[in-house]
């Protein structure tokens, strides 16, 4: 068990006197958490929303205690929103470096970004999605690590970072979904149980012309691939989008008896039916899953 404990410790001498120690011995979990780190799009343009995809997990065997996730923001790039909410934003901690920060790394960075993640059992999963506004050319790098209370066996695999590439942007429109999530809250009522699915998705024009008239749609899959067997969700049409411009789309059905979403993938698609002439069509298509 995890804690503090008094341990009692006596040493002989030559002469047969005893000495008499009572020293206090931390116990620790012993709990590898895990850390991946996606960002899309890359590349990137000037001005554009990129989405930090950060999963923590945590391979046991013990709880992990007081779990915290910490990005090391780059100095060019300003935050749009966090999901969820980030807690705090503070200078670097001197203990970061203990998981492969360099000087040159917190020099570029500025500050770091807290997610108090909790108490985190073993084989749990938790994602964190950080949307930032990029503003000048060139490489971003940026660094995520986590920790805990706990004895981690491996910490190599508590860092993660991408390196992404922000340039100028594409020819005509380039619509494409950059986040899609899902969430299912059930209340109990006099004939059973009533569900809702409420779904997010984040789509933006990527181009440096306006698009015009599209339809986007969101499936419920059994794999990471579309086909005709898939079940939509639901569908929207959106009349126009600027340049570089982001749109937040929510949508909530009343789900069906027995509907599940463990182990099944999200899929959303931009530009349904190709309405709209883009340079690159392949990227219209964003999958998310498995899901927990």
């Amino acid at each position: 068990m995890p804690g503090n404990y008094t341990v009692t410790v006596g040493v002989m001498d030559d002469d047969g006197g005893v000495t008499i120690g009572e020293p206090t011995v931390l116990v620790k979990n012993t709990a590898d958490l895990i850390l991946t780190k996606t960002v899309n799009p890359d590349p990137a343009s000037v001005g554009e929303h990129m989405t930090y995809t950060m999963i923590v997990t945590n391979q046991g065997p013990d709880l992990a205690r007081n779990v915290i996730l910490m990005d090391i923001l780059p100095a060019n790039v300003e935050i749009v929103s966090a999901t969820p909410a980030d807690t705090s934003r503070n200078p670097l901690p001197p203990e970061i470096y203990n998981y492969g920060l360099t000087d040159a790394d917190a020099v570029m960075a500025d500050g770091v970004i807290n997610w108090f993640l909790g108490d985190v059992p073993a084989g749990q999963t938790y994602r964190v999605d950080l949307v930032v506004k990029t503003h000048q050319q060139g490489p971003i790098k940026n660094i995520a690590i986590v920790m805990s209370d706990e004895l981690d066996p491996n910490i190599e695999n508590n860092r993660a970072e991408v390196v992404s590439t922000v340039g100028w942007l594409p020819d005509g429109p380039d619509l494409q979904a950059q986040t899609v999530t899902l969430d299912t809250v059930c209340k109990q009522g006099k004939n059973g149980a009533k569900c809702t699915a409420s779904m997010r998705v984040l789509v933006a024009n990527r181009g440096n012309q306006t698009a015009n008239s599209f339809v986007y749609s969101v499936y419920l899959s059994n794999d990471n691939h579309l086909s005709p067997d898939d079940m939509k969700l639901f569908t929207k049409r959106v009349k126009k989008m600027a340049p570089l411009q982001v749109k937040w789309q929510q949508q909530k059905i009343q789900t069906p008896p027995g509907f599940t979403t463990t182990g099944k993938f999200l899929i959303a698609v931009v530009d349904e039916g190709n309405l709209v002439f883009e340079g690159n069509e392949t990227n219209n298509i964003l999958v998310n899953g498995p899901l927990p």
